[in-house]
């Protein structure tokens, strides 16, 4: 299968008109299966929605094999069959002879950007911000309980993919947020896709070494989202992952595993969000909650931090040091933190061509073995990232505060 250049393609593609109503005004980013344009609604009285301004991802249809075509239109037919307000909305669908257009609402940002703002103004002595945590973390939750109870089922929670919607006015009702990039999102409540999603956010089930799937060859795709969304929590209150990805090679993984009060350790977690988070993050899939039982639970949370975050760094961490060689790094087919290797694998990066059309780049795996103080272990640590990714576009510019394990896989929602 042969891939478009769309970095040249998509200048051509300017002032085009989509369907006699949207034309295409600038290209907010591009990569190796689609592009992103801001569209400008010409012609109201032809649309079907009462946005100005548009977010059109064009995909192209040109040499794909029946397994390409296949997913590219089941997620369309995934977004295009859910409508709520925590959803990033999908106005309607265009194609012509070698390109599909989905035209859908403009997002000012994502919740990455806003979880590093929120670090950022916690740097300087701010406390957490409880009604920013509050209120993100339960429209994911309302966005996610509606797509259960739809039968789909997400498979790539993660702050890059949940946009940030601002209010039109100062009188507006807040930030919305909303959850996007359905291109790994599946009908199918087990899944022999392992793999599927990115890797600090998966569950231990989607790795070789674990004992509660063994050879099994489904596993649940609702507790798989339950299990990233426990880890997205951890995310919005302390602007880091626990681990690198749930396997037992993972020396902090392995500790929490035998006893996840572990996490009190390593995050300086409320009595309310450690419950909670020895809810989601359950090791057997089988224990896990639903997601309407996870938001009840959600909603008994009083507060989320117990002692300043900014003292957490300062904490050493009773967990057995890394062993003398460097942690096994990961490659495609082999390593300590390979996928179940007998079974069909989904990653959202690594296999792009194959199974999503939700990423503009190859998945970059964690480098360097961020386990060497032969003495104790610190918390998650964190890998910068190089660009700055929003529902409105790509900007580059300075390097932000490092701040998640998975940064080098960050990718953008809407490829």
């Amino acid at each position: 299968m042969s891939e478009v250049n769309w970095a040249e393609l998509a200048p051509t593609k300017l002032d085009t008109v989509i369907d006699g109503s949207v034309r295409l005004l600038e290209v907010l980013g591009n990569g190796s299966y689609g592009c992103l344009f801001l569209g400008q609604t010409i012609n109201p009285q032809a649309s079907s929605h009462p946005d100005e301004y548009v977010a059109v991802k064009a995909l192209s249809k040109r040499d794909l094999d029946e397994r390409a075509l296949t997913l590219q239109r089941q997620e369309l037919s995934i977004h295009a069959s859910l409508t709520h307000p925590n959803v990033v909305a999908l106005h309607r669908i265009v194609e012509d002879a070698d390109t599909i257009y989905m035209v859908m609402e403009l997002c000012e940002g994502d919740l990455f950007e806003a979880i590093m703002r929120d670090q950022q103004q916690q740097a300087t002595g701010a406390a957490p911000d409880d009604e920013f945590i509050r209120t993100a973390f339960t429209q994911v939750l309302e966005a996610v309980e509606y797509m259960h109870r739809c039968g789909i089922y997400h498979r790539d929670i993660k702050p890059e993919n949940v946009l940030v919607r601002y209010p039109d006015s100062v009188e507006g009702h807040g930030l919305t947020f909303k959850l996007a990039d359905f291109g790994l999102a599946t009908r199918d409540a087990q899944s022999s896709e392992f793999g599927c999603g990115s890797t600090s956010y998966l569950a231990p089930e989607h790795f070789a070494d674990d004992t509660y799937v063994g050879s099994a060859p489904l596993y649940s795709s609702a507790a798989s989202d339950v299990w990233s969304l426990g880890i997205l929590l951890l995310a919005l209150v302390f602007g880091r992952n626990p681990w690198q990805e749930a396997s037992i090679a993972d020396p902090v993984f392995a500790q929490y595993r035998r006893n996840p009060n572990v996490l009190r350790q390593l995050l300086p977690l409320s009595d309310d969000c450690l419950a909670f988070l020895r809810l989601a993050l359950v090791v057997d899939p089988a224990c896990r909650p639903s997601v309407r039982d996870l938001h009840r639970a959600f909603d008994r949370i009083r507060t989320f931090v117990a002692t300043p975050v900014a003292e957490v760094n300062a904490i050493p961490v009773d967990i057995p040091a890394a062993p003398t060689t460097p942690v096994p790094q990961p490659t495609l087919t082999t390593g300590a933190y390979a996928r179940k290797q007998n079974r069909n694998s989904c990653d959202s990066g690594v296999f792009v061509s194959a199974s999503s059309w939700s990423d503009l780049d190859d998945d970059d795996f964690f480098e360097g073995d961020p386990f060497s103080d032969q003495n104790t272990i610190m918390p998650a640590p964190c890998v910068g990232k190089s660009v700055e990714e929003t529902g409105g576009g790509i900007q580059n510019g300075e390097e932000d505060e490092a701040i998640f394990v998975h940064a080098e896989e960050r990718d953008s929602w809407w490829m």
